[in-house]
């Protein structure tokens, strides 16, 4: 079919041309370097854009859409160098033999379906089911039916081999019918106080097998579908419709349980009038009473548009079912229209709602990046094209290849023409992630500045989201990060797991008035006199109320202090000494919010910090399997008290085993990857700000920069490899396995801190522990500018925002300033920026290079 879509794009340049108007420069016969991203004449995206509207706008979606999925080549040129989302299925040119996958069949069904001219290569794409072998036994048929699908298509299209299709789609239906306990109430899915949405998928897909099967001439097993549309309207509840929870209240997942019962029941109705018997057709009449005042009630659950499967779904209905006062033509016109509303430039169509993980057509671990993506925009073609088995001329019908080709082109300009450029290197698109990140946060924020999240309850989950927007470039008197302060400032000190969001609170108000610090000087002080100096002219600044809140919070992070044996940090103020629980979490929040106290001027207890850093140290835990690691300290004059004369001559070298912390203060069996992070983190931030109020003794500088040189050896020997981040079912940042707050993000975002707050640009000199991290964010970053996704275990408990958050934030490298280090950094950071990088180590030490093995 691109064939012919390529020789129309032609058309319309040479059109363009001839009117005057220049697309963009070529490069040089035998240029090596990239090409240059095109510009766009202002002529040429008006002449696109009314082409474009030579279409109307259902179908205009729809051709985007297959653009979309389709990826034709000649968008490699025109959108070069520009930001773009592209499928992760290969060219729909690409000639290929192999079986199809579940996307690929889809992508394959809405082509068949969109109406337009079957061209060789989509002829040559369905014949590939021919060489896919049927499903083996599982616990969904949701591929059983997607091939069973394009089987149906390819007989009703009159495709090549039609009798080899319809022996294929009869094996198809045999293995699905050979299952038939997976649409029983005696299926593992399914019990008196829940039902897997899985159960509810399997129906689904069962009437869809039927409905195709006897479009094909196939003979089904009528006794199976009385007895399944039995089952399926019996499990109907009063007033809530088709429910997961009969017995308990989940009103996010009704939404999806009973957009599938309204595809389902229009499938059944579907049926020719002689398939059920008396007893499937009074079910079937009983279902399809209940159904306007169940859409009726679905309707109300908010105003997001539906679109993909959702949409897909809801146009799968019998064509006489609509919500309550509604006809059935004007309430599918309505939801048509909000869902071209909501689809994007370039055709993709991205949703939040896991409901294609649900329905079984992709992984519950895959990517909104990836195959959601893919599959979603599949899906919503066939919505507009009618629902799962439509009826009536497809929307496409009579469109030249060549029309389609010109529009798709005048899309592909158009999105050209708004895409931001930048290339594929990694720094670029680190700039693009922070900025869609930053721009999704502020997509999300509420009229009364505060932002929805998982964590919503606490104030720390809006200062988290203002924190970052500051830190990816927004100014602190815009109108978004003004709104949230405002919130803050009746908020900011609500109760609840205080040392957490206090000790947010608090780094936001550090970087919303960093001017004010560097005005003060306070990042560039160089002994106790003068750090006092500007400590008092910084806490001066500040807006009363604000320092107010500010002192009030370290108050009470002071009052989490547990002390004793385990010592550390919990969650909220219980009277120094008095609390119970402890844990390494809490208590690096707790050593961040002294940190951010500190840069804006508040009083900070040092005995809390000297106690805190023993703690540490003592509670280190070196870890069995691992070579001892050398380490030096590098002496420095402000170290020493009152107690301890300053040193200026070397040290020996020590060793230390690689070690780490446990999540609880005090246990020493186990160290993981976040809480090693932490420590060092911790550590660091205690040295500094002892070691400039002169109050760090030598042999405890010594000692903190030992242990984080073990550490710092633990985290390279367990930090993330970069197969931890590929597609599978492995995958570490995969949205339906984490939720908000903690998971592979805190982990990240802890490691971040430890390493950027000790200057740790690489693990060891061997590990690259931002390039590895950056480079799984990026690619799992949604469309939309976030990350992670409503998985099915997680639905309605609102978007990840911590998470999001935290992958800007790790992106940014925005750890606090290391004061006794900070205009050195900023010379090495200059002078990384402008070599490219580099190495070099923590501000402890650098830990020996190791030996070359022998040849």
């Amino acid at each position: 079919m691109l064939n012919a879509t390529r020789t129309a794009a032609s058309i319309l340049l040479l059109t363009l041309v001839w009117a005057g108007m220049t697309v963009g420069q070529e490069m040089p016969a035998g240029e090596k370097e990239a090409p240059k991203p095109r510009e766009f004449h202002e002529d040429v995206v008006k002449a696109a854009d009314a082409l474009r509207q030579t279409y109307p706008d259902d179908q205009q979606a729809i051709v985007n859409a297959l653009r979309y999925l389709l990826r034709p080549e000649f968008e490699n040129e025109l959108l070069a160098g520009r930001s773009r989302p592209v499928c992760v299925l290969p060219p729909f040119d690409d000639e290929s033999e192999e079986s199809l996958s579940t996307l690929e069949a889809l992508r394959v069904l809405a082509v068949l379906r969109s109406g337009m001219k079957v061209s060789s290569s989509a002829e040559q794409q369905a014949l590939r089911l021919l060489n896919t072998p049927v499903p083996a036994a599982g616990r969904s048929l949701a591929q059983h039916a997607i091939l069973m699908l394009v089987a149906h298509e390819a007989v009703r299209l009159r495709l090549m081999r039609e009798a080899d299709m319809k022996a294929r789609g009869k094996l198809l239906l045999e293995a699905a019918e050979a299952l038939p306990d997976l649409t029983t109430t005696k299926a593992p899915e399914y019990s008196a106080n829940h039902i897997n949405m899985r159960w509810f998928a399997n129906h689904l897909w069962r009437f869809t097998m039927a409905r195709a099967a006897l479009g094909m001439g196939l003979e089904v097993d009528t006794k199976l579908l009385d007895r399944d549309i039995a089952a399926f309207v019996n499990a109907y509840s009063r007033n809530r419709g088709w429910v997961c929870m009969p017995k308990g209240i989940d009103p996010a997942r009704d939404l999806h349980s009973n957009l599938i019962a309204t595809a389902v029941i229009g499938l059944a109705a579907g049926l020719p009038g002689d398939t059920l018997n008396r007893t499937g057709e009074r079910a079937l009449a009983r279902g399809k009473e209940h159904l306007p005042a169940v859409l009726a009630s679905l309707e109300t659950e908010g105003a997001e548009a539906w679109a993909g499967a959702r949409l897909l779904l809801a146009l799968s209905a019998a064509p006489d079912v609509a919500p309550e006062r509604k006809s059935p033509d004007e309430w599918r016109a309505d939801l048509l229209r909000r869902s071209f509303a909501s689809h994007e430039l370039s055709g993709q169509v991205n949703a939040r709602n896991a409901m294609a993980q649900e329905l079984g057509l992709v992984a519950e671990n895959s990517t909104l990046r990836g195959e959601v993506a893919t599959c979603e925009t599949a899906l919503s073609c066939l919505a507009m094209c009618g629902g799962l088995l439509p009826r009536g001329m497809a929307p496409l019908h009579g469109r030249e290849l060549q029309s389609i080709g010109r529009i798709m082109y005048a899309q592909a300009v158009i999105q050209g023409s708004r895409a931001r450029i930048g290339t594929d290197d990694f720094n670029g698109r680190v700039k693009f992630a922070i900025e869609d990140g930053c721009a999704w946060l502020a997509s999300i924020q509420k009229a009364d500045g505060s932002f929805p999240g998982q964590n919503s309850y606490y104030p720390g989950n809006t200062a988290m989201a203002l924190l970052a927007m500051l830190h990816g470039g927004w100014s602190r008197d815009s109108s978004e990060i003004q709104a949230g302060l405002k919130w803050l400032e009746s908020h900011g000190s609500s109760s609840g797991r205080r040392t957490y969001s206090h000790a947010v609170v608090l780094m936001f108000f550090q970087k919303y008035y960093e001017p004010e610090q560097r005005e003060a000087g306070i990042l560039y002080v160089r002994d106790a006199a003068q750090f006092e100096d500007a400590r008092r002219k910084v806490w001066r600044s500040l807006k009363t109320e604000h320092s107010t809140m500010i002192a009030q919070m370290v108050k009470d992070i002071d009052d989490a202090h547990v002390g004793g044996t385990r010592g550390g940090w919990g969650y909220d103020p219980t009277g120094r000494g008095g609390g119970m629980h402890s844990d390494n979490s809490c208590s690096q929040y707790a050593m961040l919010g002294y940190k951010a106290a500190s840069l804006l001027g508040a009083e900070v207890d040092t005995k809390l910090l000297t106690t805190e850093a023993e703690r540490l140290i003592k509670q280190y835990s070196p870890m069995e399997g691992y070579e001892a690691v050398e380490y030096t300290h590098t002496a420095d004059e402000r170290e020493g008290d009152e107690k301890s004369k300053r040193k200026t001559d070397t040290f020996k070298p020590k060793k230390i085993m690689p070690g780490g912390w446990a999540y609880a203060c005090s246990q020493s069996t186990y160290a993981s990857l976040q809480l090693t992070g932490a420590g060092i983190s911790s550590l660091t931030i205690c040295m500094d700000e002892l070691k400039i109020r002169g109050k760090l003794p030598v042999k405890l500088a010594e000692e903190i920069g030992l242990t984080i040189r073990g550490a710092e050896s633990l985290l390279r020997h367990n930090y993330y490899k970069p197969s931890d981040f590929e597609p599978g079912p492995q995958n570490y940042l995969s949205a339906a396995r984490s939720r908000d707050g903690w998971g592979t993000y805190y982990n990240l975002y802890s490691v971040e801190r430890g390493c950027v707050l000790a200057n740790i640009h690489s693990l060891e000199g061997e590990v690259d522990w931002y390039k590895i991290g950056a480079i799984g964010l990026l690619e799992h970053q949604n469309s939309d500018g976030s990350w992670g996704a409503e998985g099915p275990g997680n639905r309605g408990q609102g978007p990840h925002t911590i998470n999001v958050c935290m992958a800007i934030l790790f992106l940014k490298m925005a750890a606090m300033p290391v004061i006794t280090e900070h205009k050195k950094r900023e010379v090495e950071r200059e002078a990384r920026e402008k070599d490219g990088g580099g190495h070099k180590g923590p501000v402890t030490g650098e830990p020996k290079p190791k030996p070359k093995p022998a040849e």
